[in-house]
């Protein structure tokens, strides 16, 4: 085993990491000598230390029902516990992924549901957790899956090799160090797009919605921009508290340690498990004390504070927080931070000594994505660089600060379900609505329905292919007119009035009414300033007089709509509002031109936004 020692550590770093030695020989030690001691003797010493507690500090809760919803959180052994607590069933299933691992992932619902075709979303979880960590709410409005379930989803939760639920491998033992001996390359090679591809069979829709926390965000970064193919299999992508390449600890000397020889871990830890001694210490320190000692770690490492956690929401989370994950991947996150960049796990990092690079370790390549991207973070997340991922991540992602919220409170926080589940409903609702799709030809205005709610943080220019009407796949006609028609089945089902943006057409049902609103839209469409006062202050003045001597010409007509859907007002909704305004027709919701050209080309679904922006300016 490389070690990085003599002219690779400062003067200052040698003390901590002789300390680290000491204790981490000093817990080995311990925990032999508690594990001999007798059950009794454990159990007096809890009873001692609880009532010690209990007499110096507050209580932690002061309603019994709290109390009890805590405890039932505490004791509850499984995933399968934890989901009647919020009155959930679980399914268990399990995916053999590509290279040998077996994963057991979930699958919840309401009681006695009626098994049907629905929109599905798969969450996961982050680094050294698994898929209870969903469920750990001590009220049933701050638990996501259960708000998921109730709004009419099919909710899948997955778990990451070696976890508490996938600690099993077709031909090795997790006794091996081989069966250890993956980071999160393998997390993203074979863990997200094989068990993508199970759910999806499973339930036999084209696509679903990934819900990722934390390291599950990374995970789906990396996976996305790995495997191309997989992006059409996600509508949305939703990353809660992203992690791509976060800064470093805020224990500077632990830091500066740490960034100075990454592999050090591997001489604390070894090459099997990390913290495999945590899931007996928790086992047999009294709940709060265990708190406690969670908060003060996080505080030494990262910052973080837990304000907007209640103490009882902690003691009931904490209990499910810690799940097996290999050293190896924990090494990778230090290479990341050490290097400042999201790539793979480094094989030779003896080649880098003394400040001099022999070779670039393979980054992925994030900018490559093309699923939509929504990145919710807590603007006081000491993780959370997001100027740095930004600048990684395709032009098209979006941002949603959570004011004075960290890393935890965006799944456990005391006000979640206020500052935090509004927007992943809307992402989701956006990109994978639950209501059916709409028959234009056997559709009147007068019955279509409501759009869905306004999402604030759409992307303006969204890669066709990801757009949520993909059973639509509508064309442009050859020899239509400049704002085409969309059709269904080789059907012609309604007329394109506007587009949202250059690649996504408003479309309404195709009636006289909607034939002549076109032919309106078109003198309107004439002048981008009468478009862009109507859709600020009301309908548009259609007199003669209104558009006389306007100089745009009739092939410029699609840019015009460009300007004043995509570009001035940055949000599709506000171009359907305002067709409707001048219309006075009810619009369906924008949807994509997957396009083929004048001349028949094939579907470009799969291009640059860019490049398909470009090619349609150019028609």
């Amino acid at each position: 085993m490389y070690l990085p020692l003599i002219g690779r550590l400062r003067a200052l770093e040698w003390p901590p990491l002789v300390l680290g030695l000491i204790l981490v020989l000093a817990e080995k030690v311990l925990r032999f000598i508690t594990g001999l001691l007798p059950s009794a003797i454990i159990l007096a010493c809890e009873s001692t230390v609880k009532s010690a507690m209990e007499a110096l500090l507050p209580p932690m809760a002061a309603d019994t029902a709290t109390n009890k919803a805590v405890h039932d959180v505490v004791k509850a052994p499984d995933f399968v516990s934890l989901c009647k607590l919020v009155g959930l069933e679980a399914e268990e299933h399990i995916v053999k992924t590509r290279d040998g691992y077996l994963l057991g992932i979930h699958r919840v619902r309401s009681p006695g549901a009626i098994d049907k075709p629905r929109p599905v979303v798969y969450l996961h979880h982050g680094l050294l957790m698994n898929s209870e960590v969903w469920l750990c709410a001590i009220d049933r409005k701050r638990c996501l899956p259960a708000l998921l379930v109730d709004k009419g989803y099919d909710v899948w939760l997955g778990n990451n090799r070696g976890n508490k639920y996938s600690k099993k491998h077709l031909s090795r033992s997790p006794v091996d160090i081989n069966f250890w001996d993956f980071s999160m390359d393998e997390l993203a090679l074979y863990d997200i797009p094989d068990t993508i591809d199970y759910v999806l069979s499973t339930t036999g829709e084209k696509s679903l919605a990934y819900i990722g926390f934390s390291q599950g965000s990374a995970q789906a970064f990396a996976a996305l921009s790995l495997h191309p193919q997989l992006n059409a299999k996600v509508s949305v992508f939703v990353a809660l508290a992203p992690a791509m390449a976060p800064p470093g600890l805020r224990a500077g000397v632990v830091d500066a340690l740490i960034k100075a020889s990454p592999g050090l871990i591997y001489l604390f830890f070894g090459r099997r498990a990390i913290l495999s001694s945590a899931a007996f210490w928790q086992s047999i320190i009294y709940p709060p004390l265990f708190v406690r000692l969670i908060d003060s770690s996080l505080v030494f490492l990262f910052n973080w504070h837990g304000k907007n956690i209640s103490a009882a929401q902690k003691v009931a989370s904490y209990s499910h927080l810690y799940s097996f994950t290999s050293v190896k991947t924990v090494v990778h996150w230090f290479q990341i931070m050490t290097h400042r960049c999201f790539q793979m796990y480094d094989d030779d990092p003896s080649v880098r000594l003394y400040g001099q690079s022999f070779y670039r370790a393979v980054r992925f390549p994030t900018q490559n994505i093309r699923s939509p991207i929504i990145m919710i973070y807590g603007t006081v997340d000491s993780l959370v660089d997001i100027n740095a991922m930004i600048a990684e991540l395709p032009p098209y992602s979006v941002t949603v600060p959570i004011k004075n919220h960290e890393h935890l409170d965006l799944i456990w926080a005391d006000d979640v379900e206020d500052v935090v589940f509004p927007h992943v409903e809307a992402a989701i609702e956006k990109y994978l609505p639950l209501h059916e799709p709409v028959d234009l030809k056997h559709t009147s205005s007068k019955n279509v329905p409501e759009s869905p709610p306004k999402y604030a943080y759409a992307p303006p220019h969204m890669p066709p292919a990801q757009q949520k009407h993909e059973h639509l796949r509508p064309q442009r006609n050859s020899g239509s007119r400049d704002r085409g028609t969309v059709k269904h089945n080789s059907t012609t089902d309604g007329i394109i009035v506007g587009m949202a943006d250059p690649v996504t057409a408003i479309v309404v049902p195709r009636s006289a009414n909607a034939t002549s609103a076109a032919a309106k839209l078109d003198a309107v469409f004439d002048d981008d300033t009468q478009v862009r006062k109507s859709a600020a202050t009301g309908p548009a003045d259609h007199s003669p007089n209104t558009v006389a001597g306007a100089g745009t010409s009739k092939s410029d007509r699609t840019l015009s709509t460009e300007a004043a859907y995509g570009r001035d007002m940055n949000d599709q909704h506000d171009g359907a509002r305002t067709v409707s305004k001048i219309t006075g027709l009810r619009v369906v919701e924008p949807i994509p031109i997957i396009a083929s050209t004048e001349n028949g080309d094939k579907d470009n679904s799969e291009e640059h936004p860019v490049e398909a922006k470009e090619k349609l300016k150019n028609r």
